[in-house]
């Protein structure tokens, strides 16, 4: 395995981000039903916070 540097931000992002997978095969279709669903959870979210 090849490293660079220090890797000293490595940590935060794991902790910190949030990933999407991503496939280039995904049709315009499946990238609505993925985009409706993440607008859903972050509106519940949202609206449970409030």
């Amino acid at each position: 395995m090849r490293v660079s540097g220090q890797l000293t931000q490595t940590d935060r992002v794991m902790r910190d981000a949030f990933f999407i997978g991503v496939f280039p095969g995904l049709t315009q279709k499946m990238l609505e039903f993925v985009i409706e669903r993440f607008t859903t959870f972050f509106r519940e979210r949202v609206r449970l916070s409030a």
